[in-house]
């Protein structure tokens, strides 16, 4: 029992300590960045106004979306 409350102990450590780091994903050439912690929080996210055209959205949406799902990873 000692040896699994000490096993839970460790656990809730390193999970302390993965929540505290970031990780930062970038798509679309570097120019879409998204920033996040290891509870899987989004901290924040950077898009160059190169790549934002009013015309096309549905490029940015891709962009955001495939940046989203790769920080998931």
């Amino acid at each position: 029992m000692k040896q699994a409350q000490q096993m839970q102990a460790q656990m809730a450590k390193a999970q302390a300590e993965l929540e505290e780091k970031t990780v930062e994903v970038t798509a679309a050439g570097g120019k879409i960045k998204v920033t996040a912690n290891g509870a899987g929080e989004i901290l924040s996210i950077k898009i160059d106004q190169a790549i934002v055209d009013p015309s096309d959205v549905e490029f940015l949406e891709a962009a955001l979306r495939n940046t989203m799902t790769s920080e998931g990873q």
